[in-house]
């Protein structure tokens, strides 16, 4: 499978467009898609997220449009849906928010791979609360206990004027 999808990617003949469509035609969600072809995947058209790639160059809308189909093929593969989000947060920001947080859903490492500026408009967004609480339950799951404490210090001085958004990160420190 990662073999055909490189091969499709650096095809000389047609167009980048082209290129994408017959990915997609290859990669219908008939059989799981592998951890390599993903891998591939990113760093070829998605660079940032698996080196300095963008080895096509088709519009953003049609990028998006891409990685979505993907993610909707392959519902369960928490990088598919990512770089899905990513691709789509200056285009449809409510539904690439959406897209992020079922990819923590489905992973929830992957909030450590998140750029400055889409970690911004989460945070500015109604879903900054919510985030957090993953961030804290991240935290609690996968660091120290000084960093558990750390992050939650920050982030009741960062509510400390919000009863309701306390009170929900004190149900994640059990102090609630």
């Amino acid at each position: 499978q990662c073999v055909k999808v490189r091969d499709l990617l650096l095809a000389e003949q047609g167009s980048d467009r082209d290129r994408l469509y017959n990915i997609l035609e290859f990669l219908d969600g008939s059989e799981p898609i592998n951890d390599d072809t993903v891998r591939w995947l990113k760093q070829g058209i998605r660079g940032h997220y698996g080196g300095e790639g963008y080895v096509l160059d088709v519009p953003d809308k049609e990028e998006a449009a891409f990685w979505h189909n993907l993610h909707v093929r392959y519902p369960q593969n928490a990088w598919l849906c990512f770089v899905a989000a990513d691709a789509k947060v200056f285009i449809n920001t409510e539904e690439a928010l959406q897209l992020f947080f079922r990819a923590f859903e489905l992973d929830l490492s992957l909030i450590n791979k998140l750029e400055g500026g889409v970690w911004e408009t989460i945070q500015d967004s109604e879903y900054g609360l919510r985030f957090d609480r993953l961030r804290l339950a991240k935290a609690k799951r996968d660091g120290t206990k000084e960093d558990w404490q750390e992050l939650l210090e920050e982030l009741l001085e960062k509510y400390g004027g919000d009863a309701e958004a306390l009170k929900r990160l004190a149900s994640l420190s059990g102090e609630a």
